[in-house]
């Protein structure tokens, strides 16, 4: 009963912002204009605004022909003035926190989080949120699993004393929602002070177990999900016996993940031989919010497997420097949250002049360019989105890949696009079943690429690394250096726990939240055979 009444109270503290986007879909241009007006003139009197002369700026047609497009390189010198300790750089508010990206492809970049642009955030959540528990009321009934990651090392500062990283991903929404979150949460959010992997994926294992009454998940990535099964499945026996004992293994003022002897039979009656039945161990999940686009793609098959009957939602494109699109239950894809930033959108191939969300053409792709309340002014976010369809004028969007990653060695220039496109088509021509794959350059005389994959059952290797290198010489910048003699031809690796490395990898060696890691078609690092081959008997974290 206390489950129902606060989701029923929680959503209808939703309601006014459902309205104002309701109304943002029946005239965008209008919401759009307003939005962008309101960050020049607050702003005006900034380093930057003074700049690009936002005094007086008023309409969109002005502010596009006076400022420029930029991409991080062009304001780093503004981030670490504001990271210095200096104000009025880009933005006339304070910075709460400074958010360090994962770091994946480039050198990890600082962007600042405001009130203000975290309310533009939150503009887009509530909607999102308030649908998902219309359209789901069984939700309402049920508590919620939001992936905490462990923090990896020592809180960080700039030399400003501003924080570096919030503590979980619940620092994006209202006071209101986070209070909302403590209190149906199914794990202690104080988990993520828990730096040892292998502790913090056992506390955590430890609370999903335990509750019964579990009906959302929530995570960024896929393999976040099934990692986290195939660890409960690995230690299942470890992880029943840990939640009898006499004290519980957490810390003394945590929330204790207590279980009934009914419970405990339920679980028990939850193996089917060497597998989990995960539909047993969580009778009331309802839903399972995560990346589903792009190489997420690959891994939803098997999130299926694990979770039959599920609802397996996408989440649409939140990304550190803002939010671009957030999904509605009776849109076939995620819809642009043009209550949120001002939005343009850069042709893909096709110089710097970009159109504005009306614009946009159905089956085109672009590169979103955002301007928002965090001093981000007609950013270029680098992802690749394809327009799908509409909502009344708004576009619904769907998330392709990142456009900046290119592995270019030799002058082959391989796109990360360009290479997820014939790795999907080459499997599904071979009917390759695979779990994993990755294609990433190998030093040498002469140098080359590696395809590491990961099967299940039977796998024609020649068959697979002569399909994809056919394609590869699709690209004619990849066949001139193959000709040159500068490439080798495409070899393929085998191997096993794949998932589990990668993770290791990035979360250990990278410094990039558990959780938040994402697995790419392509990889521009040369270090993954010694990788694969140093943790191939140690990939269970």
């Amino acid at each position: 009963m206390k489950l129902r009444a606060l989701h029923t109270l929680y959503r209808l503290s939703l309601t006014p912002k459902l309205w104002a986007f309701e109304q943002a879909l029946r005239n965008p241009q209008a919401a759009q204009e307003r939005i962008l007006l309101q960050i020049v003139a607050r702003n005006a009197r900034t380093r930057y605004g003074q700049e690009w002369g936002f005094s007086g700026m008023g309409s969109v047609d002005q502010y596009r022909e006076k400022v420029p497009l930029i991409t991080y390189d062009a304001i780093s010198p503004y981030i670490e003035a504001m990271k210095n300790g200096e104000t009025d750089v880009l933005t006339t508010e304070q910075v709460k926190v400074f958010e360090k990206t994962s770091g994946s492809a480039a050198a990890s970049k600082y962007i600042p989080l405001t009130p203000l642009l975290l309310s533009e955030i939150h503009n887009a959540t509530s909607v999102w949120l308030h649908d998902l528990y219309t359209a789901q009321p069984a939700l309402c009934r049920t508590t919620a699993y939001w992936a905490i990651s462990s923090r990896i090392g020592t809180a960080e500062q700039t030399p400003g004393g501003i924080p570096i990283g919030m503590a979980d991903d619940t620092g994006y929404f209202s006071p209101l929602e986070q209070w909302f979150m403590q209190q149906v949460f199914a794990v202690d959010p104080r988990i993520a002070g828990v730096q040892d992997s292998s502790q913090w994926k056992k506390l955590t294992c430890l609370y999903l177990l335990a509750d019964e009454n579990l009906g959302l998940i929530s995570v960024w990535s896929p393999t976040f999900l099934i990692l986290l099964c195939r660890y409960m499945e690995e230690h299942w026996d470890e992880l029943l016996a840990a939640l009898t004992q006499t004290p519980l293994p957490v810390p003394v003022s945590w929330k204790k993940p207590r279980i009934s002897r009914r419970r405990e039979r339920a679980l028990a009656a939850a193996r089917r031989g060497p597998a989990i039945d995960f539909k047993h161990v969580w009778p009331c999940l309802q839903l399972v919010s995560t990346w589903k686009d792009g190489s997420s793609r690959n891994f939803i098959p098997e999130l299926e497997q694990l979770l039959p009957g599920v609802a397996i939602q996408g989440k649409g494109l939140l990304m550190t420097e803002g939010i671009i699109s957030f999904p509605l239950q009776h849109l076939s894809d995620p819809v642009l949250a043009i209550r949120s930033h001002f939005y343009e959108f850069l042709p893909v191939n096709n110089g710097d002049s970009t159109v504005l969300p009306e614009e946009v053409k159905k089956g085109s792709s672009y590169i979103p360019v955002i301007t928002t309340s965090g001093g981000l002014y007609r950013y270029k976010t680098g992802d690749q989105v394809e327009v799908t369809g509409f909502a009344n004028t708004v576009p619904l969007l769907r998330f392709i890949s990142r456009c900046d990653r290119v592995s270019d060695f030799f002058g082959e220039k391989l796109s990360e696009a360009f290479v997820h496109g014939l790795l999907q088509d080459a499997r599904r021509e071979l009917a390759v079943p695979l779990k994993f794959f990755m294609l990433a350059p190998r030093e040498g005389i002469p140098g080359g690429y590696v395809l590491y994959v990961e099967a299940q059952g039977a796998l024609d290797e020649q068959a697979l690394a002569a399909a994809v290198e056919q394609r590869l010489q699709e690209n004619h910048q990849y066949a001139y250096c193959r000709r040159l003699g500068q490439l080798a031809a495409l070899r393929v690796e085998r191997i096993t726990g794949a998932l589990q490395t990668y993770e290791r990898v990035m979360v250990e060696v990278c410094g990039q939240q558990r959780g938040a890691v994402k697995f790419p078609s392509l990889d521009t690092r040369t270090f993954w055979s010694a990788c694969f081959q140093k943790y191939k008997n140690s990939t269970s974290m």
